[in-house]
C-alpha cells in the first residue's frame, strides 16, 4: 500500500491488472473484505481486476473492480433496455454486472472510487473482456460471448455518491435507470446460509450452483428452506434497502442492439487516459485543495489498514 504521502504526490498513473494467479486472487480478496458489505461469488463469466499506481514505487494498489455474468431477470433492468423473456434469453450475455468497485487507503480518501468507476468504461476493460472470451461459448445457446455493450451495477444503500454525476465528454456514463424493490440477501450472515444449507442436505436435498442452475443461488436455498420450513421467504428476503440501478452504455446503439435491432455494436472511444485526465480535472484537483482531506490523507500509514 502507498502511504498517504506518497499517494498525495503522485501524479497517479491507473494500471490495470487482471487477477490470475493464487497471489493476486488472495490479494484481491484481501483488500475485498476491507469492505463490510455481504460478498458472494457470481457464477458464469467473471474478471476480477487490481488498479495499481505506476507513479509510485512498486505500483500500490489504488482499488479493485470485479464483474460478473449479470443475474437473470431484473424487472427495472429489462424494463429498461425493453426486453421480453425471449429476447433477454438471447442477448443477455452481453452484459456484465459490475459486483465491485472500490479504492483503498489512502486513495479512497482522493475519489479513488470514481476512478475505479471510470476505469469500467474504457476501451481497455472491453479489450480484456474480448481477450479473455475471444474464443467462448455459452453453455446456454452455444453463442459467443466476447461483445460486451454495457455494464450494470447497484449502489449499496439508495443513492451513491460514487456514481453520482459521473460524465465524460458532457456524456453521463452512470445512468440511473431506477431502483430495486429491495429483495435480497445481504441482510443475512454466510452462518445463517450455511445452516439452511445443512438443513436441506439433511433432507437430502441439494441446490444446485452452477452456471443454469437459475437465479441467485441464495435466494433460492433460503426459499427453500422457507418451503420446508413453513415460513414466509419472501418476508425473510424485503431488507428493504431500495439500491439505485445504473446503466453503463459501452455502445452508442446498445440498446438497439441488445434488442436485436442493430446487427453490430457502435462502440464509444473511451480510451483510459482520457478517463483518467477528465477524473483528474474534475475530482482529483478539487479534492486536494480540501484542508481536511489533504491532513487525512497525509497522514495515513499503511500500518493503519486492517481488516476486523
Amino acid at each position: 500500500m502507498a502511504t498517504g504521502y506518497e499517494a498525495f504526490h503522485s501524479e497517479i498513473k491507473p494500471v490495470i491488472e487482471v487477477c490470475q494467479t493464487q497471489k493476486q486472487h488472495d490479494l484481491f480478496r484481501i483488500f475485498r473484505y476491507y469492505w463490510s458489505s455481504p460478498y458472494s461469488e457470481y457464477v458464469g463469466r467473471r474478471i476480477k481486476l487490481i488498479i495499481r499506481d505506476a507513479a509510485v514505487k512498486n505500483k500500490p494498489v489504488i482499488g479493485i473492480a470485479a464483474i460478473g455474468s449479470p443475474i437473470i431477470h431484473i424487472p427495472e433492468r429489462d424494463n429498461f433496455i425493453g426486453w421480453d423473456k425471449n429476447t433477454r434469453t438471447d442477448n443477455l450475455v452481453y452484459l456484465m454486472d459490475a459486483y465491485v468497485i472500490g479504492a483503498v487507503p489512502p486513495y479512497n480518501l482522493l475519489l479513488g472510487g470514481k476512478l475505479i468507476s471510470y476505469i469500467l468504461a474504457s476501451n481497455e476493460i472491453r479489450k480484456i473482456y474480448r481477450q479473455k472470451y475471444k474464443d467462448k461459448f455459452t453453455i446456454i445457446g452455444n453463442r459467443k460471448a466476447n461483445d460486451l455493450v454495457g455494464i450494470f451495477t447497484t449502489s449499496l444503500y439508495g443513492r451513491s455518491s460514487q456514481y453520482n454525476k459521473i460524465k465524460f465528454r458532457s456524456k453521463l456514463l452512470y445512468q440511473p435507470i431506477g431502483e430495486t424493490k429491495g429483495f435480497g440477501t445481504l441482510h443475512l450472515t454466510e452462518e445463517t446460509l450455511q445452516y439452511m444449507r445443512k438443513l436441506l442436505l439433511e433432507k437430502g436435498i441439494i441446490v444446485g450452483n452452477k452456471f443454469g442452475d437459475g437465479p441467485s443461488w441464495r435466494m433460492r436455498v433460503i426459499r427453500t428452506t422457507g418451503d420446508i420450513l413453513g415460513f414466509d421467504a419472501d418476508f425473510l428476503l424485503n431488507h428493504s434497502f431500495k439500491r439505485k440501478i445504473y446503466y453503463v452504455p459501452l455502445a452508442k446503439n446498445s440498446i438497439e442492439f441488445l434488442n436485436g435491432q442493430a446487427q453490430k455494436p457502435e462502440y464509444f472511444d473511451y480510451p483510459l487516459n482520457e478517463l483518467v485526465a477528465y477524473w483528474k480535472e474534475r475530482w482529483l484537483i478539487n479534492r486536494k485543495t480540501k484542508l481536511d482531506i489533504v491532513h487525512r490523507v497525509l497522514q495515513f500509514q499503511p500500518e493503519q489498514f486492517f481488516i476486523l
